[in-house]
C-alpha cells in the first residue's frame, strides 16, 4: 500500500494534517477552515496553495510540500523540529464512491454530497463540494495529486478529483486498536492572497526530528 519508507512520526503527522483538508484551487490561495476532532471545540486551520508549493497549518504542526523539488517537510512548532522526505510517484488510492441525490447548502455554497470509502485504510468520508466562482479546482487538483507519494496522503487525490471544491468533509477512521477517530472540517473562506515570503520555507532554528 505504501511504497516508500518514512519516519513513523512523519506518517502520523501527515495523516493528522491531511485527513480532512478543505480544498480549493489556483496559485496563492488562502483557505481558512474550522476543524473539530471527535466533537471537541473547533479550531482554525489554514491551507496555502501555490503553483509549486502547498502549506497546511493547524497551529501546532505544519506540512510544507515543495512540489518543484518533490520534498515534504513536517514542522512541529512546539518542539521546533522538522522531519523531511522525498515525494515519490505512486498511484492514488481508489475509493468506493456513492453520489447522493440532490443538493444542500453549506454556509453560502450550494453543495453536492459524496460518500467515499477506502476499505484498505478503514477510512470513510462524507464530502460536500461546490462550484465556487473564481476558484480553479482543476489547478488545485493537479498540485494535490503530487502528494499521493506521501504515506497518509494516498487517498487525497480521490477527493481532489471530485467536481468542484470540497466545502465540508466529515471523516471517520477506525484505528488498529478498534477506536474510532472522527473529524469535521468546514471551509470558512477562500481568498486570493500573496503569501508572506517565509510561507513555504523551513523556519530557522528548527532541528531534524
Amino acid at each position: 500500500m505504501v511504497n516508500i519508507q518514512l519516519p513513523t512520526r512523519l506518517q502520523r503527522g501527515v495523516v493528522i494534517l491531511l485527513l480532512c483538508l478543505p480544498f480549493a484551487a489556483s496559485a496563492d490561495l488562502l483557505l481558512i477552515s474550522r476543524v473539530s476532532n471527535g466533537g471537541e471545540p473547533a479550531k482554525a486551520a489554514y491551507l496555502w496553495v501555490g503553483e509549486s508549493a502547498l502549506r497546511f497549518d493547524n497551529g501546532k504542526q505544519a506540512l510544507i510540500a515543495d512540489l518543484a523539488k518533490r520534498r515534504v517537510h513536517l514542522l512541529d512548532h512546539e518542539a521546533r523540529t522538522v522531519t523531511s522526505a522525498d515525494i515519490k510517484k505512486t498511484a492514488a488510492a481508489t475509493p468506493i464512491v456513492a453520489v447522493q441525490p440532490g443538493t444542500t447548502t453549506i454556509r453560502r455554497w450550494t453543495a453536492s454530497e459524496y460518500v467515499l470509502k477506502w476499505p484498505q485504510y478503514d477510512l470513510s468520508a462524507r464530502v460536500f463540494t461546490s462550484q465556487i466562482e473564481g476558484i480553479d479546482a482543476d489547478a488545485f487538483a493537479r498540485s494535490v495529486r503530487q502528494l499521493t507519494g506521501v504515506p497518509g496522503a494516498q487517498w487525497l487525490a480521490a477527493i481532489a478529483d471530485l467536481p468542484g471544491i470540497p466545502v465540508r468533509i466529515e471523516t471517520t477512521r477506525i484505528n488498529a486498536d478498534g477506536s474510532v477517530q472522527t473529524q469535521v472540517r468546514d471551509t470558512v473562506n477562500v481568498m486570493r492572497r500573496t503569501p508572506p515570503v517565509a510561507t513555504y520555507r523551513i523556519p530557522s532554528g528548527y532541528k531534524p526530528g
